[in-house]
């Protein structure tokens, strides 16, 4: 058995938008960060069109705002060439074979490796086969950069890419007619990484801030924040995306001083969004506008909804000594309830399983305070939660 090397010729088909450089440093001054996704090795036979098995995950928005993407991809092969003399007397064959490896990726078109070889069957006797075992090790690493927002946009989401793979053999025989040729594609070893380059949302300055959201009833949702050393004219501005990378503003609200020294102000915003479609997500930030006009965000709360089978309605509200809950549809998964009081402390809870009804009747453990409360309904299968604000007497 003869095992030959291919001469490898990395050829590049691929269009740079933009700078080929990531970015340097962040708007607020930090240095980007990184991270490395579809770090993996796949081995296998493939063949021409294959999409399927070889993916990468997404960039997720809510870390931040992806300025670059790095690719690199390697790829080595073993296959035999089988090259069959037809003719009623010894040939010899001189060939060419031909080996070109495609990777598509968004907003680059393809990565290809091409590699060639030529050799030379010897003399073979009529009916005769020669079998040209070859070896291919893409040794080198064929990359590409974007940095160009357009087309960054398609690496963002909380899903996964698909790689399309394309591989394509051919063998040219010169000099000779009568002959058949095979090529048996024994192995292909493919390895690649997608390097991410973001900057994360900037962290308010001038005090630490906690932004949340959280699900009401329907389609209602409780934006809160608290911040230390809170300051005078400042304007905050809730967000809201469907993507996590385009927001727009849902209502401008203005600072407000603590009531005392060193204490931290708190905000509530609650909004209603308009339409809420099923197995969807939605992404919130706060917009920080300072009095002397530098702008700055908090990081992203993200909302996961499932379709309107966890939302529920209590009743009766304001309640005195129980409530129950009335869900939109069956509920078949196992739920955790928590009564929550204002100062968000856990006051009492329970699990319960639902056994397809539409309804819970849940009594409290204790009187409680009159006062503002929260119930928040945790379905134990998809870790899904609605809170609903509930009135105590």
């Amino acid at each position: 058995m003869k095992i030959k090397f291919l001469h490898i010729y990395i050829l590049f088909l691929l269009y740079f938008i933009g700078i080929n450089t990531v970015q340097a440093q962040c708007p607020n001054g930090e240095a980007p960060r990184q991270m490395v996704t579809g770090n993996a090795h796949y081995g296998g036979t493939y063949i021409s069109n294959a999409s399927g098995g070889i993916s990468y995950d997404q960039f997720d928005p809510s870390l931040g705002t992806l300025t670059g993407v790095d690719i690199n991809v390697e790829v080595s092969g073993y296959l035999v060439v089988n090259t069959t003399n037809t003719s009623t007397s010894p040939e010899d064959f001189p060939v060419e074979f031909e080996r070109r490896d495609r990777f598509g990726f968004p907003g680059i078109g393809y990565v290809q490796s091409t590699a060639t070889f030529d050799y030379n069957t010897g003399p073979l006797d009529p009916g005769a086969t020669h079998a040209e075992h070859i070896f291919a090790p893409m040794s080198q690493t064929a990359s590409a950069t974007i940095t160009n927002p357009a087309e960054l946009a398609g690496y963002q989401g909380t899903s996964t890419n698909n790689v399309t793979y394309q591989l394509a053999t051919g063998v040219s025989i010169f000099g000779a007619s009568h002959y058949t040729n095979n090529i048996t594609l024994q192995f292909t070893h493919i390895t690649f990484s997608v390097v991410y380059t973001y900057c994360p949302h900037a962290i308010l300055p001038n005090g630490k801030l906690d932004f949340s959201a959280s699900k009401g009833d329907g389609n209602n949702v409780l934006l809160t924040w608290t911040k230390e050393n809170e300051t005078d004219g400042v304007q905050y501005t809730p967000e809201i995306s469907k993507n996590g990378r385009d927001f727009i503003g849902i209502s401008t609200i203005q600072s407000e001083l603590a009531g005392t020294e060193n204490s931290a102000a708190k905000y509530e915003y609650h909004y209603r969004v308009p339409v809420i479609e099923a197995n969807t997500k939605l992404y919130f930030r706060l917009r920080q506008a300072q009095p002397d006009g530098k702008i700055s965000y908090s990081e992203v709360a993200t909302l996961s909804y499932q379709g309107a089978a966890d939302r529920f309605t209590v009743f009766p509200n304001p309640a005195d000594n129980h409530v129950t809950l009335s869900f939109e549809a069956p509920q078949k998964d196992n739920q955790h309830l928590s009564l929550i009081n204002s100062m968000g402390q856990v006051v009492e809870s329970e699990n319960f399983h639902p056994a397809g009804s539409t309804t819970h009747q849940y009594r409290f453990k204790r009187k409680h305070p009159p006062g503002v409360y929260f119930l928040r309904v945790v379905n134990a299968a998809n870790r899904q939660q609605q809170v609903v604000r509930l009135m105590v007497r």
